[in-house]
């Protein structure tokens, strides 16, 4: 279980952590840790924009704790849990933001930039891009239903 949110973790509680989410499942403990030293946990409020609708931005993120609300032109478009990872435009480069993500209660994320990435071992690259794809693939089904 995640601690207060004001409590920082150290390495090895936040290894535990991505370790039990379901981005992560599929990845060798070798390439969890590669994923944490490449990354940066970072806290929101509830209420608090994480990304902005037409931003630009290298960044992607899996959802720690806590749920998010995604808005679009500021009509809600979905819900984001625990788990969940978002902000895929990053992967294009120059691409803008095309939905805003908002914490909806205080919400932990695991931001990764497409540049910081690209340090990681190749099999690690791979397992990564092959997770993200299919989830989302899985959220373009879901929007097509």
């Amino acid at each position: 279980r995640l601690r207060q949110s004001n409590v920082r973790f150290d390495l090895q509680e936040q290894f535990g952590v991505l370790r039990r989410l379901k981005f992560f499942q599929e990845f060798s403990h070798t390439e969890v840790s590669e994923v944490l030293h490449a990354s940066a946990w970072q806290q929101y409020a509830a209420g608090e924009q994480i990304i902005r609708e037409g931003e630009l931005d290298d960044r992607f993120y899996i959802l720690v704790a806590g749920r998010c609300a995604v808005m679009r032109r500021g009509e809600l478009i979905a819900m984001l849990e625990t788990g969940d990872c978002f902000g895929e435009a990053s992967y294009v480069p120059g691409a803008k933001r095309t939905a805003t993500v908002r914490a909806v209660d205080a919400v932990t994320v695991l931001k990764v930039s497409a540049t910081q990435l690209e340090q990681v071992s190749v099999s690690c690259q791979l397992r990564f891009n092959r997770v993200f794809l299919r989830s989302l693939i899985g959220r373009l089904q879901g929007e097509s239903r």
